[in-house]
Order: structure tokens, then sequence, then C-alpha cells
């Protein structure tokens, strides 16, 4: 962010013909510009924060991607979060679905460990493993050749 001090007639005459023109009706008594290339809404937000402090600097307006803003509506900008926290809370908000998701199966696995309910279900297929692999086989044979004949 560049922030600098200008006189008026000066800016005046290197805002004609561009979308900095209005503020031309805001260029009356000392005046600064505050520029940025990488975030727009940096300006407003590090202004904003600095003229609590500051009672003396005021925020007259400001032109954001072509865009006029008056000071109410630049305070209200200055709370917009940087683009970086934004996609944080964006990556934020997708992974919690996910991690919730695995949590829960994961609470699934070891209640059944801890119940007792995985021991015997791994102890029936042991046990007569002949008897439940033919039972599967032949029912599953079947429907797989009538659905390409379908």
């Amino acid at each position: 962010m560049v922030y600098k001090v200008y006189k008026n007639t000066m800016m005046k005459r290197a805002f004609e013909g561009t979308d900095f023109a209005q503020l031309d009706p805001h260029l009356d008594g000392p005046s600064a510009l505050a520029l940025a290339t990488d975030d727009v809404t940096a300006p407003a937000r590090i202004l904003a924060k600095f003229a609590e402090k500051a009672k003396v600097l005021e925020m007259k307006g400001g032109v954001v991607e072509g865009n006029y803003y008056d000071a109410a509506a630049l305070t209200e900008l200055a709370k917009v979060p940087s683009r970086e926290e934004l996609l944080s809370r964006l990556l934020g908000s997708m992974q919690s679905p996910i991690t919730n998701f695995a949590r829960v199966i994961k609470q699934i696995a070891e209640k059944k460990a801890e119940g007792g309910d995985v021991a015997p279900a791994e102890a029936a297929p042991a046990e007569a493993p002949a008897e439940a692999a033919p039972a599967e086989a032949p029912a599953e044979a079947p429907a797989a050749e009538a659905a390409p004949a379908e």
C-alpha cells in the first residue's frame, strides 16, 4: 500500500477523465491518497484502524475498482476481511464437514471394537468359510448375467 499527500490541484488534474474524478468534491483542505494493487480493501482497513486512534484523520471518499464510495461506505468496506483471510475461512468451512464425518466414522469403529460386535462378526466367517462363500456366489452370479441380457 502507498500513502502519499499531494496538492489538491495536482490531484484534480491527474484525476481528469478517470474514475477518480468522482473524488474532486472532496479535494478541499488537506488530502492524501492511499493506493493498493494487491488487496483493494487494504487501504480502507488500515486507514479505518488508524483513524480510531488518530481522531484527526478523516476518510472523505474513495474509489475501489471504479466504484465511488463515501465515508460511510468506506467504513463498511473496512470491515471486509482480506482475501487471504476469506480464503482461509472458505477452506476451513470446506474441511469442517469432512473432519466431522471422519470423527463420526472413527467413533463408530471404536464403539464396535469396544462393544464386542466386531469379534463375533469376524469369528463367524472363520468358523464356516465354506458355507458362506458358496451361498453368496450363486446369488451374485445370476444377477450379473441377467443385467447384460436386459
